[in-house]
């Protein structure tokens, strides 16, 4: 307005000032009531503090907005200024708070506190959108203040089985777990696998080419697509899974329990214990982890085994110095400086003279036989890889018999990896049989007189070539006519 010198108007005009902003709450903070805060948590509650930077009036207005996926679940609340009457507004997830009329106007300064007592955390460990608190007048925002929250991602628990733990085997593994919590369309399933399904090149191959996977649940695909990562557990290469296209609609995946099948792994080739699977859920991308399964207990593979086709030897009596023979086959490979043990049975004493050496058919294979007498044992290191179902044949030259023509207790076979782990062991029973006695030596016979028909003494001189420690029983064959009413004593 333009106005002469009394004062009175020339020209006059009006506009508005815009643009204005409001102003920030000072020292806004959004707290969790419960801690740690697990996703998808609606156990607990949420608190807001901040301090006014302007007078406020009972006349005004709080409203808090949340973004999609979060909100208050329960208006019920605390706090140190008297609020009323609350609406919630569905389409844009807010909460309209009115004051109590006989509030006081609240200067700046004033720190002010409300808590929910009910709410719903974020579905993922991705924090929240924006959560805003402003303070309306007239309609439009005085005071805004505005913050974020997060979750931690839940735990559940997984169970592994094995449709076979035999060393080497290709074999499927079943990994079960409820899924608590729900997934978007685009959700997906990350499994990792123990390292030791994914130490030697065959197992890397069938994981990278040869793998099938499957789901058992509600509302979730039978044979999602499935990507083969490779992932790092404790500094020991291995692979993670990620199953993906897991819905068979637009909408969520529901909670429910689900047994994912992968066909088509390998078991390590020598006897060891599994501890480490893991499983991770994702709501709809890397950043929104939802949960992480871990397995806590072990599967321990178990040997395979050895066929002992034979057991001979070069002797047919008993102690007699020969070669002994061994025939069998392995079921599973045996790697380059690896072990073939062959204990003998406790009626046969490993001796330091035996010379012991392994064929395939006639052809020599490179090795190193040792006798350990210690533990009645033959341990022979193969310098080569020995494939499996090899048919091999063992020869331990210097071979000392048994002492009698009993069949000795069955011999004992096992392969073992370079570290000595288990691979297979002998699964049937097979001993050494003999056909007869070792003669006795410097065999005599002498009679105390050469007349017929008169009393005589009969002595028999013999050289016993072996230990008569166990010997119980001295049998002695007389012709029929040299039999009396009363038999002589034997010295």
């Amino acid at each position: 307005m333009t106005c002469d010198s009394a004062l009175n108007s020339i020209d006059i005009g009006s506009s508005f000032i815009s643009g204005l902003v409001p102003q920030t709450l000072s020292n806004f903070a959004i707290s969790p009531t419960v801690s740690p805060l697990g996703v998808n948590n609606f156990v607990g509650g949420l608190s807001f503090s901040f301090t006014l930077p302007d007078t406020i009036s009972s006349s005004d207005i709080f409203v808090i907005a949340f973004p999609a996926n979060t909100s208050i679940i329960f208006t019920m609340r605390s706090g140190n200024i008297g609020i009323q009457g609350a609406s919630y507004n569905s389409t844009n997830t807010s909460l309209i708070f009115t004051q109590s009329s006989s509030n006081p106007n609240y200067g700046a300064g004033t720190a002010i506190t409300l808590t929910f007592i009910k709410y719903k955390a974020p579905p993922s460990v991705r924090p929240s959108g924006s959560i805003s608190v402003s303070v309306l007048q007239g309609g439009y925002s005085k005071l805004t203040g505005s913050g974020t929250v997060s979750a931690v991602a839940n735990n559940y628990s997984l169970s592994v089985a094995a449709a076979s733990a035999t060393v080497n085997a290709f074999t499927s593994y079943t990994f079960s777990f409820v899924m608590s919590d729900p997934l978007t369309s685009s959700g997906y399933i990350a499994l990792t696998l123990d390292p030791n399904l994914c130490r030697t090149a065959s197992q890397v191959a069938t994981i990278q080419s040869n793998l099938s996977v499957s789901i058992s649940g509600a509302t979730i695909k039978a044979n999602p697509s499935t990507q083969v990562i490779a992932a790092t557990v404790n500094g020991s290469a291995t692979y993670s899974l990620l199953l993906t296209s897991l819905n068979t609609s637009a909408s969520y995946i529901p909670t429910q329990t689900l047994s994912i099948k992968v066909s088509n792994l390998q078991n390590y080739l020598s006897v060891l214990s599994m501890t480490y699977f893991s499983l991770s859920t994702y709501y709809s991308s890397s950043l929104d982890l939802v949960a992480n399964a871990n397995y806590s207990g072990s599967i321990t593979l178990q040997p395979g085994t050895i066929s002992l086709m034979s057991v001979s030897s070069t002797a047919s009596t008993t102690y007699t110095f020969c070669s002994l023979t061994i025939e069998l086959s392995n079921q599973n490979p045996i790697p380059a400086n690896g072990y073939l043990m062959v204990v003998l049975p406790g009626d046969l004493n490993v001796l330091s003279v035996y010379q012991s050496t392994i064929n395939i058919s006639s052809t020599l294979v490179s090795a190193v036989a040792t006798n350990y007498l210690s533990n009645n044992s033959i341990v022979i290191k193969l310098a080569s890889v020995i494939a499996g179902s090899t048919n091999l044949k063992v020869v331990v030259a210097n071979f000392l018999t048994q002492n009698i023509t009993k069949t000795t207790a069955t011999f004992i076979l096992r392969t073992y990896d370079q570290s000595f782990s288990p691979i297979d062991i002998s699964s049937n029973t097979l001993g050494l049989a003999l056909q007869a006695g070792n003669p006795f030596n410097a065999f005599t016979l002498t009679r105390s007189n050469t007349t017929n028909s008169a009393t005589s003494n009969y002595t028999l001189y013999f050289e016993q070539l072996q230990n008569s420690t166990n010997v119980t029983t001295l049998a002695i064959s007389l012709n029929q006519s040299l039999l009396t009413s009363s038999l002589g004593q034997v010295y």
